[in-house]
């Protein structure tokens, strides 16, 4: 019975001095991860949010790892990709986030909550891999779409010699 109350107390204790030193990195953590998608254009104040919601969710998510499974992050970081790809932000851009947050966070994990931050690190990466491949395939169809459209549009101007279907092949 004391050993049930124990390791509820450590985990408890754990959980605060990860949190504690994680925050004290915090605004630079932000500020590293944000520098890399600034380039790009969209307003800083957009930027540094989302980065805000990837950090306090990977957070959240380690420090629910040491009580249950979680997928906080994965969620939130997926919505926020969402976000970016609507705002024109190059995708492939985000696996340097994760680069810079891993590269942050590492020093200050250890033990079986550094082995869950690695799984969720991988998770994150193939989930921006998996985002850019849809891009590129939705890229490529919307591409092939214009080249038939055109192709078609080609064949109807050389097989039409008559000025008034000319014209009309040319409004459609």
């Amino acid at each position: 019975m004391i050993q049930a109350t124990v390791k509820p107390v450590k985990n408890t204790i754990k959980q605060k001095l990860l949190e504690v030193t994680i925050r004290k990195q915090y605004s630079q953590i932000i500020v590293d991860m944000t520098q890399i998608i600034e380039s790009d254009s969209i307003e800083t104040d957009i930027v540094s949010r989302w980065m805000e919601q990837i950090l306090d969710n990977f957070i959240a998510t380690l420090i629910k790892e040491m009580e249950e499974e979680s997928s906080t992050f994965l969620l939130s970081l997926e919505k926020v990709l969402y976000q970016a790809k609507s705002a024109g932000c190059d995708l492939v851009l985000w696996q340097e986030v994760v680069s810079v947050l891993r590269r942050q966070l590492l020093p200050y994990i250890n033990g079986d909550v550094l082995s869950y931050a690695e799984n969720l690190w991988q998770q994150a990466r193939l989930l921006i891999e998996e985002m850019v491949q849809q891009e590129l395939l939705y890229r490529k169809y919307h591409t092939e779409e214009q080249s038939r459209m055109l192709r078609e549009i080609g064949i109807s101007l050389i097989t039409t010699f008559d000025i008034g279907k000319l014209m009309n092949v040319l409004v459609d």
